[in-house]
């Protein structure tokens, strides 16, 4: 198996597993630097370089609306840059099945971040609405090191009594005065999963990351449709007069 075949599974792949392969493959040593550059050059190889990638993706993103009417992409770009040589800030999108199916989700939008690795460095966000909990929780730790204090943080954070309350601006991360907008989802550990799920995909090109993500989102989409299809349990009566009101 070739380099490239490794890196085509696993773009992450550790330069430790490459350098065993080399000397599997080719019974010599093998730097780490080596490894390293292998790798680069193999992800490049597989799923085209870093510098061409910004301006193959806006052609590629105009080519998902073409055939997915209704997904919408939005390219920023830094205020100092001007045509034709704009300097690339960030770039959003949202796939049309994403912005279908929102209404019949909770009303809960939590939102992560993971970094990007490769030679232009840059952060993929998945939205904000509602604070982390247990972010909140994290921070107030590394601030007062405290068990106890930690174990506190997060029975007041969960705490549904007014009497307990009286100050701390709490809207935006408390069940007692989210009035009902969480649906008693407290951390963004969803978010976060599909920051797991998309984990591989920091070291790729931008067009592969959203190529990546795409065909992820339409296999998501085909498997719960064949299970929606497939379901023989009757749904419940107030979801379904809840949804109806959504539309």
């Amino acid at each position: 198996m070739s380099i490239s075949h490794l890196v085509a599974n696993d773009p992450e792949i550790p330069v430790s597993n490459i350098i065993q392969e080399v000397q599997v493959l080719f019974q010599i040593g093998c730097t780490y630097k080596r490894a390293w550059y292998a790798r680069k050059f193999a992800i490049e190889r597989v799923f085209g370089s870093w510098d061409t990638t910004f301006s193959i993706l806006p052609k590629y993103l105009q080519a998902i609306h073409d055939l997915n009417p209704g997904t919408i992409y939005e390219f920023f770009h830094h205020r100092t840059s001007s045509p034709p040589n704009y300097v690339f800030k960030f770039v959003f999108w949202c796939f049309l099945p994403c912005i279908d199916r929102f209404p019949y989700c909770q009303l809960v939008i939590s939102a992560d971040g993971t970094h990007l690795k490769g030679p232009y460095k840059g952060v993929l966000l998945i939205a904000i609405h509602r604070f982390c909990l247990r972010h909140i929780r994290a921070n107030f730790n590394k601030t007062f090191k405290n068990t106890n204090l930690k174990s506190l943080m997060w029975q007041a954070g969960t705490e549904t009594k007014q009497w307990k309350f009286d100050r701390l601006d709490p809207e935006k991360w408390t069940l007692l005065h989210d009035g009902g907008h969480r649906h008693g989802i407290m951390t963004t550990n969803i978010s976060e999963a599909l920051n797991s799920v998309l984990k591989k995909a920091r070291v790729l090109p931008l067009k592969a990351l959203v190529e990546l993500i795409f065909n992820k989102l339409v296999k998501y989409f085909h498997q719960h449709r064949e299970e929606a299809e497939n379901c023989v349990h009757p749904f419940p009566t107030r979801i379904f007069d809840k949804f109806l009101r959504l539309k």
